[in-house]
């Protein structure tokens, strides 16, 4: 059985979930774990981060959610050393649609990673909106994580998706809760107002003691993206990949990672 299972998801898109999926499957690879990425997001954005074309797998998630395929047989390398990668579906609405008729549909995801073996880390790319997906990642998790702008609209976000992982832990009888909140694309301090109002109001919540340190925002993460290459390679010694350092320990200082 996988070591460790962590679902990053939230309530709305381009939060930064994927770049901390990915930063921390750099960062855990570098630490000698060997990683496996589950990319659950339609957009795939991870999937391309770490280098690999999702129209050109043969397999994704979306054959293994439907049992067209075993996670071993979609489970792919990828060109950053001691990560491996669970491909995007690029037929999500349709997988979507079929798994939200199916009866069960959201523990299938649990049920295949049990299946699958020798990875130390599973970092889960959840969806950028609440679905079936979002919850099949959530229940297949020993630990949830989420991100969140310095926004409003994250803000406010944030209890909702937490209320989701409460839910799902009371109706399968899980004890899992989400252990870790990122502040990701934190504008500096005289961004504006309404940034520093934001940051303080997540900072201060009653999850106050599951905010990680902060990353902030970057011109090198739509750069890394753009080269296909996560931000731990490419940039080492940037100020946001020192923050996802800090994240990275962060997470396993508390025993999340």
């Amino acid at each position: 059985m996988n070591k460790n299972k962590i679902a990053v998801g939230n309530a709305a898109g381009s939060a930064g979930k994927s770049t901390t999926v990915t930063s921390l499957a750099a960062i855990a690879a570098e630490d000698g774990k060997k990683v496996l990425i589950v990319d659950g997001d339609a957009q795939a954005t991870a999937t391309r981060w770490v280098g690999i074309d999702p129209l050109h797998c043969d397999l994704n998630i979306g054959n293994v959610l439907l049992k067209e395929a075993t996670a071993d047989e979609a489970i792919i390398p990828t060109p950053v050393e001691g990560v491996f990668l669970l491909p995007a579906a690029t037929n999500f609405d349709g997988v979507v649609t079929q798994l939200a008729a199916m009866r069960g549909a959201e523990r299938r995801m649990r049920n295949f990673l049990r299946d699958v073996h020798g990875f130390g880390l599973v970092l889960i790319d959840c969806p950028g909106s609440l679905n079936i997906i979002t919850a099949s990642a959530i229940v297949a998790a020993d630990h949830v994580v989420t991100v969140a702008t310095p926004t409003m609209k994250e803000v406010e976000g944030t209890p909702r998706f937490m209320r989701l992982v409460d839910d799902l832990a009371d109706e399968h009888d899980l004890t899992i809760r989400v252990d870790g909140i990122v502040p990701c694309m934190v504008p500096p301090a005289n961004a504006g107002a309404i940034y520093r109002e934001s940051y303080d109001l997540l900072v201060s919540g009653p999850w106050a003691d599951r905010i990680t340190p902060m990353v902030r925002r970057s011109t090198r993460v739509p750069d890394s993206y753009a080269s296909r290459v996560p931000l731990p390679i490419l940039y080492p010694q940037e100020p946001v990949t020192i923050d996802y350092r800090g994240v990275y320990e962060w997470l396993t200082t508390r025993r999340i990672l």
